[in-house]
């Protein structure tokens, strides 16, 4: 087992932060929860894949899988904290079939697929961490996954609303459209099953600024879902089918980790406090670590940093969700100072995007998507709310009004 260099961790709260050097690689992680008492999100860092085995194969050696789980519903923490243990496990078995391994994306793919549906079947027929029945079958977790083989080849998946971001060339792109109800793919999908006579509204929040313009799925079994896609949720997907769904969407590109200088995963707690100061995770990250470029803990002080900044705005209640990352430093033969060097050359300051100290300063950017929906087109980040695709019933809980949007509207 590869241990990290730094492991600090609440039990209680399920906060963790922990910091590997391993393999030309620099990882470092935290997870946090916001308002909550209970943390629901997890984490998983697979450096030995070959270990989830019953029995070690060192023909998995070399491949590396990284994984955030947000949970939700009354036991969520249980079953992102079960996620975390069963789909690195559940791919493994599934790659384990393939050997010997030759680097058939497509196989590959599809043993990735198949690891997410086992882990989907593992929780319709066990108990979990010992809760059992409805009280499973009301809760759920996401997850997104980024393995990354022997050459360096880089696969993701995922189901739910958590992000991948890379950093190439001092350019930060975002990689994946999650799965919620911004994403125009998950609304026409939705929408075929009104016409199967399942009826329920997609509604926008109103209130605070950063809810508003939010969207979610209400009918009534569910309430208030902004994810599409996620595992467990049975309560939901029994009455919904078609609706909710385990099924993940893997990146059609695979990408070469030869090519990139930072990979990060984030839960939606750590993109929605970025997208307030209309910033990438990976872009505020640099922001920190250029401030500390010179110091031998520079990676896991800019990490530090990005923890007050998060707590800053649960304290506001701007964004009380829990937070996860993960934040892949690729050095690729460069030396730590020459990679500092590179990748913080146009990096900004913090002082001149973190200056809004009260909520009512904050600009409207809940009512657009600065994260680009087509993804051939990841480079251009602000970009309106997608075109309707089914009928939105918007609800304005201010001005108490209801009305219709139709498909030829553009909401934005």
């Amino acid at each position: 087992m590869i241990k990290p260099t730094l492991d600090e961790e609440k039990k209680e709260t399920k906060f963790s932060k922990k910091y590997w050097k391993y393999d030309g690689l620099h990882v470092i992680s935290f997870t946090k929860a916001g308002l909550r008492e209970e943390n629901q999100d997890g984490i998983s860092i697979e450096f030995e894949l070959n270990d989830k085995l019953k029995e070690s194969d060192d023909r998995l050696k070399g491949y590396y899988l990284f994984g955030v789980y947000d949970g939700h519903g009354e036991h969520g923490d249980k079953i992102s904290e079960d996620c975390v243990e069963h789909l690195p496990k559940h791919i493994a078995e599934r790659l384990y079939e393939l050997l010997p391994i030759v680097e058939n994306e497509k196989k590959i793919k599809n043993a990735i697929k198949k690891g997410f549906d086992d882990t989907e079947n593992y929780f319709k027929t066990h108990d979990i961490n010992g809760i059992k029945g409805n009280k499973v079958r009301m809760s759920g977790t996401t997850a997104l996954t980024v393995m990354m083989t022997p050459k360096k080849k880089l696969y993701i998946a995922f189901v739910g609303d958590s992000s991948v971001f890379f950093m190439s060339s001092n350019k930060s792109k975002k990689i994946n459209i999650e799965h919620n109800c911004h994403n125009q793919n998950e609304l026409l999908r939705l929408r075929a099953l009104r016409q199967k006579g399942f009826m329920y509204s997609i509604k926008a929040r109103s209130g605070r600024k950063y809810l508003r313009g939010k969207y979610y799925i209400k009918d009534d079994l569910s309430n208030e879902i902004q994810y599409t896609r996620s595992f467990s949720d049975f309560y939901i997907k029994n009455f919904f089918s078609g609706g909710l769904i385990a099924e993940p969407e893997i990146i059609d590109k695979v990408y070469s980790a030869f090519n990139l200088d930072l990979l990060v995963l984030a839960s939606d707690g750590i993109t929605d406090r970025s997208k307030i100061f209309n910033k990438h995770p990976t872009e505020i990250y640099l922001s920190y670590l250029k401030r500390y470029k010179g110091d031998p803990n520079r990676f896991v002080k800019a990490c530090d940093e990005m923890i007050k900044l998060c707590d800053s705005i649960t304290e506001k209640r701007i964004c009380v969700d829990d937070m996860s990352i993960i934040i892949i430093i690729i050095l690729n033969g460069k030396s730590e100072d020459e990679w500092c060097h590179i990748v913080t050359k146009n990096a900004e300051d913090p002082e001149d995007w973190n200056n809004t100290t009260h909520e009512e300063e904050l600009s409207d950017i809940d009512d657009q998507d600065i994260y680009n929906q087509n993804s051939n087109e990841v480079d251009d980040f602000l970009v309106s709310v997608p075109l309707s695709t089914i009928p939105i019933e918007y609800y304005d809980e201010d001005s108490a009004m209801n009305f219709t949007i139709s498909d030829d509207d553009n909401f934005d």
